[in-house]
């Protein structure tokens, strides 16, 4: 994990989260206000979000930096099918781009299966997917397998503050907080997720 332990306030860096459900992206604006931008490749092996590749490249041209992250289903198919699928959906490898693993739902939080697709994409990617989750499931499984794999955390705790979170239960630190889902930010029409990495964009890249 690359993330720094002692945070202070001028490490924080802020971002927002997109996928087709923001569909008006004026990336110009956007890149004067955020940091980084995290975009959804996908939900489960249903679903390949239809603007990911067009916002990738528009961030990528106004030297936006990128993460990408996926919604994991376990229920829908076997570990190595999902692991392709998410390589498949993000395209290209580029250096620097940090990806996720999304659980939604405490159904999707099926521990071994997680610490499979993350294994798998460890392997392959380089380097290990950060966990999006919220409190409540972070808080009430055993994530040890998956730690053991370096993962770092993707907090959702929509409690209107960029500030490092009061509990990171397991995780030896958060990397990231997704402090609203109700913001309005400079690039964006209608409501959007913003989130707070913690540590520099230097640190924010080598996730990837």
């Amino acid at each position: 994990m690359t993330a720094q332990n002692n945070l202070r306030e001028a490490d924080i860096n802020i971002g927002v989260d997109l996928s087709q459900w923001q569909d008006h992206v004026d990336f110009h604006a956007l890149s004067e206000w955020a940091s980084f931008a995290i975009l959804r490749t996908g939900d489960g092996m249903r679903h390949q979000d239809l603007l990911h590749h067009f916002y990738a490249a528009q961030a990528r041209l106004l030297k936006l930096p990128i993460a990408h992250y996926h919604v994991l289903r376990p229920g829908e198919t076997e570990s190595v099918t999902a692991a392709n699928a998410i390589i498949n959906a993000i395209g290209p490898r580029v250096p620097g781009e940090p990806y996720a693993l999304d659980l939604e739902d405490e159904e999707d939080v099926q521990i071994p299966y997680i610490e499979q697709v993350a294994r798998m994409l460890k392997t392959i990617l380089g380097k290990p997917p950060l966990i999006y989750t919220n409190k409540y499931l972070f808080g009430n499984f055993d994530w040890r397998p998956v730690l053991a794999l370096d993962c770092g955390m993707w907090l959702a705790d929509p409690d209107g503050s960029p500030a490092y979170p009061a509990n990171v239960f397991q995780w030896p630190f958060a990397a990231i907080k997704q402090y609203s889902n109700k913001a309005h930010v400079p690039g964006v029409v209608g409501e959007v997720d913003t989130n707070a990495f913690y540590g520099s964009i230097t640190q924010f890249k080598q996730y990837g």
